[in-house]
Formats: structure tokens, sequence, C-alpha cells
């Protein structure tokens, strides 16, 4: 993700087990139609063409995480009650699959949506074009920035290279290269896939959602965050 998460860390061991477990969460949602239907995937409009990669591409890139991570997200909650609403989100540093540095959170221009996507996952597979389509017909503004993250890299599964797909899929925005760990989106909270997350321009979450979402209900979700953005002045 300018279209199915993780409580702060906790000393010794008990950080190690729970992002261990994380991690299988995250390998599994993905592939789960019944679980990920359960839990419910721009820029501004853009005529840039899609990217395109070199030969030294790579599906996983370096990652590093400065701040706390944002709490797991629970799909099955109301969003409105989101306990990361309002908190600062981890910086997150890391590259596209070329290698160019990318960041995630911190200060920006405009408000960002980021979108984390894995190439195997058929909600993910079914989402991207929705995002597309809300771009077309306009409902990415023009002061929200998208950055995609390629994260759950797999190469025995369906679509690999991730930099194929993410290409082949018409795939507008930048896209960072996650690490092996999932690290980008563990610090953001994402316990599944699609994972979206909405910043404002100070870094600060204003929304975050997963699963497939209709182009109308994306539309919605989107216009809500800015509406929320723009209340807060």
């Amino acid at each position: 993700m300018n279209s199915k998460n993780r409580t702060p860390i906790i000393v010794g061991a008990v950080v190690v087990a729970i992002l261990a477990l994380a991690g299988v969460t995250l390998a599994l949602s993905g592939g789960d139609d019944d679980a990920a239907n359960d839990v419910a995937d721009s820029g501004s409009l853009s005529a840039d063409p899609v990217p395109t990669y070199s030969d030294n591409a790579e599906a996983f890139r370096p990652v590093e995480v400065a701040g706390d991570p944002l709490p797991a997200y629970d799909p099955a909650s109301d969003p409105s009650a989101d306990s990361a609403v309002g908190m600062a989100a981890p910086v997150v540093t890391g590259s596209d699959f070329d290698g160019n540095a990318m960041t995630l959170g911190g200060e920006t221009t405009n408000a960002t949506m980021l979108v984390f996507l894995a190439h195997w996952c058929p909600h993910c597979n079914a989402e991207v074009p929705r995002i597309l389509e809300v771009n077309n017909n306009g409902g990415i503004p023009a002061n929200l920035d998208v950055i995609g993250i390629s994260t759950g890299a797999d190469e025995t599964r369906p679509n690999s290279p991730p930099y194929e797909w993410i290409a082949d899929m018409g795939w507008l925005w930048p896209t960072m290269a996650d690490n092996e760990q999932q690290a980008a989106i563990q610090a953001n909270g994402g316990t599944v896939y699609p994972f979206l997350v909405i910043l404002d321009a100070d870094g600060t979450v204003i929304a975050r959602t997963s699963g497939e979402m209709s182009v109308d209900d994306l539309t919605i979700w989107i216009s809500d965050a800015m509406a929320s953005i723009e209340a807060s002045g």
C-alpha cells in the first residue's frame, strides 16, 4: 500500500512468541477464503505509466522500524473503535523491489493510504482492480498519496514474483518490498491481507481496514477518512 495488526513490544521471550504467532496468522489468512471474507482492498487520478522493474528486482528488501508497532487490527471489531486511530504510526524505512529508498509514516506533504498486498492472496487479487476503479472514478483525491506494500511473498505460491504480479495487475503507485519477517505490515498492526491504513500528513492513523471491499464501500471509507482529516484541520 500519495486498495485482510500489533500491540506494543513486550520484553523478552513474550515478544518472540507474539511475533511468531503473528507471522503464522499472516501466512494463513490470505489463503483462507472464508476467514478473509469474514473480516471484510489509488493516489490521485494519474496518467503515470505502470511501474516496471529492473533485472535486479527482488521480492524481499531490508526493512527497519522506528517507533512502537500499532495495536493488532481485529477484523471482526467495529472499525470506529479501532484503538490505533489517533496514534502515531511507526516510521518504516525500506525500498522498492529495485532497492530505491522508501519510507512509510512520519511527516509527509499529503495524507497517505498504505495498501498491504500479497501476490498469492485471492482477496488481494480481487481488490486491486477495485482500487484502480475507485481511482479511475475520481474516488482518490489529489491530496491522498498511495503506497503499495508487497508482503508475505512466497515463490512457491501463485503469481510469483510479486514485482511481476503487481505490474501485470496494472498497479499505478510506488510499492515497497516488505522483508521476509513481514516487519512492515506487522509494525502497522496488520493481521490479514489486504490491509489498508490511512495516515494524515503528520503520520497519525486516521483509519484502518482489511479484507475485500466493494468499490462503493472503499470510496466511502476513503471519503470519510479524508473528511476526518479536514475536520481536524
